[in-house]
């Protein structure tokens, strides 16, 4: 369990966080949206800007966010080959010329870049596999490496990566007990308790055991590592015991363990997801859905409510609407750091 101590801490970790200087410019955000027709719109936006340039449209996309290349010339992105698994693409923007780079998996998502090491790194699922895992495309070798390949048990659930230092933050648990647990919800007919979900630091991108830097209760969904490798933002869901899912993101010290909540559900904002810093220090963006809106149906027969995409201020603690878009789904978004 994340370490509380009062507000005199969260004050603390605010003006830490907004003296830190993570940077000034305002960020570019790549958008991964979903139209009516299933196509993935791959989006560049720049606030205050109005619209979105198109920088990719495919038609088999997995719906992930995607990755610009540090030189801005490729797009590497999810896609289905020829048994629909998705893979690991790259897309010349001059030219929008395709390029499969990976062939070995059932599917990748999350993907993020690393700069210093000239890495792309995925959340992987091995043939074979019911463990998401993190593997790491050389962009120099075009090789591809599982960290621990071998691993059955432990989960990656979802992480982050720092482009100039190489520092991977991520939340793992382990599938026996997550299966233990729903045997145990089946025999006392109750709700499932979740796993326990650990925050794993992995320095310089090193593949090697992580150092646990803390642990939840509920649920971790996304992660975010700021730019000076101290702290960490992450959304959460609580459950089971409640009446619904109630999600909230969470402000988190590596160094001492200390956390507090920032955000929760309220009004006509409801499933706080995908927090990531602004480049700025001072707040973060968020995805979240409209609660006044009615569900919709896509062809596979999922129901979402419309999502839109804030940025959060520390200091005034508002959200602001930055981003939305009609006629399809907004699935993820990634800042060009």
């Amino acid at each position: 369990m994340w370490k509380r101590s009062g507000l005199r801490v969260a004050g603390v970790l605010l003006v830490a966080l907004l003296c830190s200087g993570f940077g000034k410019a305002e960020p570019t955000l790549l958008i991964a949206f979903t139209d009516e027709r299933e196509a993935v719109h791959h989006l560049q936006f720049q606030p205050p800007a109005a619209e979105a340039s198109l920088l990719d449209l495919a038609d088999q996309g997995g719906g992930q966010t995607a990755v610009l290349a540090a030189d801005g010339k490729r797009l590497y992105e999810a896609g289905r080959d020829a048994e629909q698994h998705l893979q690991l693409y790259e897309v010349d923007l001059r030219t929008q010329s395709r390029r499969q780079l990976t062939t070995q998996f059932v599917r990748i998502d999350n993907l993020r870049l690393d700069k210093k090491h000239r890495r792309l790194y995925l959340r992987v699922l091995q043939k074979g596999h019911q463990n998401a895992q993190v593997a790491a495309y050389d962009l120099e070798k075009g090789t591809v490496q599982v960290w621990s390949p071998e691993e059955f048990d432990t989960s990656v659930q979802s992480f982050d990566v720092n482009p100039k230092s190489g520092d991977l933050l991520a939340w793992v648990y382990s599938l026996r007990e997550e299966q233990e647990h729903v045997e145990e919800g089946h025999q006392m007919e109750a709700p499932m308790e979740p796993p326990h979900y650990k925050l794993q630091l992995h320095k310089d991108g090193g593949a090697a055991a992580g150092q646990q830097v803390g642990e939840s209760e509920k649920q971790p969904l996304d992660v975010s590592l700021s730019e000076d490798g101290q702290h960490a933002l992450f959304a959460a869901v609580q459950w089971p015991h409640e009446e619904r899912m109630r999600y909230s993101i969470v402000h988190a010290d590596l160094r001492t363990g200390n956390s507090h909540t920032v955000l929760v559900e309220q009004g006509r904002v409801a499933e706080l997801k995908q927090p990531q810093y602004a480049p700025d220090g001072r707040g973060f963006y968020f995805t979240a859905a409209a609660a006044d809106q009615p569900m919709q149906t896509d062809k596979q027969g999922d129901q979402s409510r419309p999502r839109a995409l804030y940025r959060y201020d520390f200091k005034s603690k508002a959200a602001v609407e930055v981003w939305k878009r009609a006629g399809g789904k907004l699935n993820q978004y990634l800042l060009q750091r």
